[in-house]
């Protein structure tokens, strides 16, 4: 029920569950009449909450946010406007 709640609230288009390294992290992404907003959040197993750690986005795009994990704690994101970004995962959980 926790589980459900949290992620109720964040009214998420797209949603994909993804492992950096061994941190569970939920990827949102929402499409809206003034573009498209991609968020992160850290999944906190233990307190069963979600703790928000990167808002992005662009243009409106059709096409998914994608995510690869790139070793040693760190995520890559390619947001649809062509944007690449690389995330500390550890760095900011602190």
């Amino acid at each position: 029920m926790v589980w459900d709640r949290s992620f109720a609230n964040l009214s998420a288009g797209l949603s994909d569950l993804l492992l950096a390294d061994t941190e569970p992290l939920l990827l949102t992404q929402n499409t809206t009449r003034a573009g498209t907003r991609v968020d992160l959040y850290a999944v906190d197993v233990d307190a069963a909450s979600l703790n928000h750690i990167f808002s992005g986005g662009g243009p409106i795009s059709a096409s998914p946010v994608s995510a690869r994990s790139g070793g040693n704690g760190r995520l890559l994101l390619a947001i649809p406007d062509g944007s690449i970004v690389a995330l500390d995962i550890a760095a900011a959980g602190e």
